[in-house]
């Protein structure tokens, strides 16, 4: 584990937890019976994501600075994400979701960046983009009522909707591939001053691999969803 403040190992669990729990509500409140039923597998099924992710990070896999190593999680839920949000077979999964749930989901971006700074303080993440990347999505969640009240009032109309989750996704994987590219690897391309020695240790390696993630599943499920 990083030398850290306990506040912000303690912070980045949290989050981890917060973001686990408010996906399983977007299934369980769900419109389908049957995929409510499943809430509780599909939790197991990323909780054992979470732990396995633990398990590499604590024992330093992500450390041996290997092009597959920190590849993997990242491969691993783009797969998944492509799979999930865009196979016809599970248009049914993609609907039923619970979409306010989904939505105010997305205000758990704000803290990633709060615990990223706080990091950067540390000297265990690189600055840069951070502070644009905080900015530009507190403007988008300051539009987040006014997105909901316009579906709300018009539900045919979907255009203001999808423009915000394009925003959101394009801004998360900024973010994604900016932590992937500034990580200690064969890969890294910035911050070679400051590498991203937060995301290739725990509890840190669950931002990229469970938090980011979720909340960018969050955006492309609405996406295809409007579009089916």
């Amino acid at each position: 584990m990083l030398d850290i403040p306990a506040g912000l190992t303690l912070s980045i669990v949290i989050l981890t937890i917060t973001t686990f729990v408010a996906f399983l509500f977007a299934i369980a409140l769900s419109s389908n019976a049957r995929l409510q039923r499943s809430a509780t597998l599909i939790g197991v099924v990323v909780l054992l994501w979470i732990i396995f992710q633990s398990t590499l990070s604590l024992n330093r896999w992500y450390m041996d600075r290997k092009t597959v190593n920190v590849l993997f999680p990242y491969i691993t839920t783009f797969l998944l994400i492509v799979v999930v949000g865009f196979l016809p077979a599970l248009k049914a999964f993609r609907v039923a979701l619970h979409r306010p749930t989904l939505l105010w989901m997305q205000l758990l971006r704000l803290p990633v960046y709060g615990i990223i700074y706080w990091a950067v303080q540390h000297k265990q993440a690189p600055g840069g983009i951070w502070l644009y990347c905080l900015l530009f999505d507190a403007a988008l969640m300051m539009a987040l009522p006014f997105v909901m009240r316009q579906r709300s009032s018009n539900p045919s109309s979907t255009l203001m909707e999808r423009v915000w989750h394009s925003l959101g996704l394009l801004s998360l994987v900024t973010a994604w591939i900016t932590m992937l590219l500034s990580a200690p690897s064969a890969l890294q391309q910035v911050a070679f001053q400051s590498p991203n020695y937060l995301i290739v240790h725990f509890p840190g390696s669950w931002i990229p691999s469970v938090v980011i993630p979720l909340l960018m599943f969050g955006h492309v499920s609405q996406l295809t969803k409007n579009k089916d």
